[in-house]
């Protein structure tokens, strides 16, 4: 049974890589788990690995909750279905189970997590507080200061958000003469202006804390101000099983969209909100 689990694992790991790898591995997987919970339904990692594939994969996340539910007996189950939580907009059960996954591990909990679930319930400043707490332990994590991006430009600290977007961009990797252009964009036309060049004009499309296209050009359109196209990129994302867009319902970035009748045919089609 641990050869099987092993195995599934490993064809997991390689799908979350590129999903569409190969249907034979998302098949080989799924059959090695549904042989393991025939045998043993309440096997613990059995369960999360299928709730993984079900969601991440898959991307059925009423159907992932019961397998979620199953794998709660450890860290990485409360972990994980703190996450999924989080994707469905049930904030405090997400924030209740990385409180029982940080007590359970101590050593892999990470507070920016927390951060990110106040960021993603709206509570800037709690998420705030948060970061700030972990400065002196987070400066080199480009993780930190994406959090720290975000949570500024929620709570209009243009100049701030900008900082922290710079600090991010250079270690992606973007050239002294990329970083100018984002410069004077910012100057011209504040955060808009470097969200419109991100989205047009940037020719590396290096994930910088947005994801990687077609979510990240996603993100930058709402933030551009071009919501129509922003609805696109969504539907490219769903298309696509691009993982992140699990998540995109309940992030703040696409609040300016909650009206538009085209974002909310795309909710709809993602089936996740449960609130």
């Amino acid at each position: 049974m641990s050869a099987q689990i092993w195995l599934a694992d490993a064809y997991l790991r390689q799908l979350q890589e590129d999903p569409s790898s190969s249907a034979h591995h998302r098949n080989r997987a799924h059959t090695l788990l549904k042989s393991v919970l025939a045998k043993a339904p309440e096997h613990l990692n059995a369960n999360l690995l299928m709730a993984q594939l079900t969601l991440l994969i898959d991307f059925e996340p009423q159907a992932a909750r019961r397998y979620f539910k199953a794998a709660l007996g450890h860290a990485e189950g409360h972990h994980w279905y703190g996450q999924f939580l989080l994707a469905t907009g049930d904030f405090q059960g997400a924030l209740d189970h990385i409180e029982q996954y940080r007590l359970l591990d101590p050593n892999g909990y990470s507070s920016e997590s927390v951060a990110w679930v106040y960021t993603m319930s709206q509570r800037h400043e709690a998420a705030l507080d948060a970061l700030l707490k972990l400065q002196p332990y987070s400066d080199t994590s480009r993780f930190y200061h994406t959090c720290l991006r975000t949570v500024y430009e929620q709570l209009g600290e243009v100049n701030k958000a900008f900082t922290q977007m710079l600090w991010v961009m250079q270690d992606a990797g973007y050239s002294p003469s990329l970083m100018a252009q984002v410069e004077s964009a910012f100057a011209r036309d504040g955060l808009s202006g470097v969200y419109r060049w991100l989205l047009h004009e940037d020719p590396l499309r290096a994930d910088i804390g947005h994801y990687t296209p077609p979510m990240s050009l996603a993100r930058y359109a709402v933030m551009a101000g071009e919501h129509d196209l922003a609805v696109a990129y969504l539907e490219q994302a769903l298309d696509r099983r691009q993982q992140a867009v699990l998540w995109s319902a309940v992030d703040p970035v696409f609040t300016p969209l909650y009206q538009y009748p085209s974002y909310q045919h795309f909710v709809r089609r993602l089936d996740i909100i449960t609130r």
